[in-house]
């Protein structure tokens, strides 16, 4: 089982779940405000990732944005209910940023996300908790002694299995606007947060399934930590 969830940040929100080629649609969105994870589940066997946060919000034009992310293998269901079978999952992520504005849509007369031609990547910085290395680390404890490593297909991936209920360390710690950048006038930062989970059997199937994303394969234990 392959769980695909997306975490927008500002107003809207879209996750989107794949299971056996069937796909469910939904979104979240930042850097105004925050919104709570849309969760898609299913049994039996589930894997049912969701993008814990703890945000500030804030413009990247003029201050570091505090906006940790971390992701866990859930056990609750969309009404917060507990007790689905979940199992120990690989977890991967990537961040996309774009620059978006609001705009009045002509036809319905109602506010909607229109982006930009803006080379969002451009204009920000992150700060990364790479290998335990992050500097200044505002973040709170993790539950698996794993690490984020970047691949070569543009995903960071968490080292070791998330067991039923656990997190993985932080990915993601700050944002921050680029000195020397000319930013938009309009608009704002969106960071698509998109979580690929991937139930944990054993490593050749995590690692055939995401192409071998290193120069050596990826993961090199199938034990799941407590």
């Amino acid at each position: 089982m392959k769980v695909l969830k997306s975490n927008k940040f500002k107003v809207s929100a879209v996750v989107v779940v794949l299971v056996l080629g069937v796909s469910i649609g939904g979104t979240i969105a930042w850097l105004h405000r925050s919104t709570d994870t849309v969760r898609n589940s299913f049994d039996p066997g589930l894997v049912n990732v969701t993008i814990d946060e703890n945000f500030e919000p804030g413009d990247v034009r003029n201050k570091t944005v505090v906006k940790q992310v971390r992701i866990k293998n859930s056990r609750q269901d969309s009404k917060g209910n507990g007790n689905l079978n979940v199992v120990p999952a690989y977890i991967r992520v990537q961040l996309v940023p774009t620059w978006v504005k609001d705009a009045d849509n002509e036809t319905t007369g109602k506010k909607e996300q229109v982006v930009l031609p803006v080379d969002a990547a451009a204009l920000i910085d992150y700060q990364l908790n790479l290998k335990s290395s992050s500097k200044n680390d505002p973040s709170k404890s993790n539950d698996v002694d794993g690490d984020w490593v970047q691949g070569d297909d543009g995903y960071y991936y968490f080292t070791k299995p998330v067991n039923p209920d656990k997190y993985t360390d932080y990915l993601l710690e700050t944002v921050s606007g680029k000195s020397g950048v000319t930013f938009p006038q309009e608009g704002y930062l969106e960071l698509n947060v998109l979580v690929d989970a991937i139930q944990a059997t054993n490593t050749k199937a995590a690692n055939d399934a995401w192409g071998n994303p290193t120069t050596c394969l990826l993961y090199t234990s199938d034990a799941a930590d407590d």
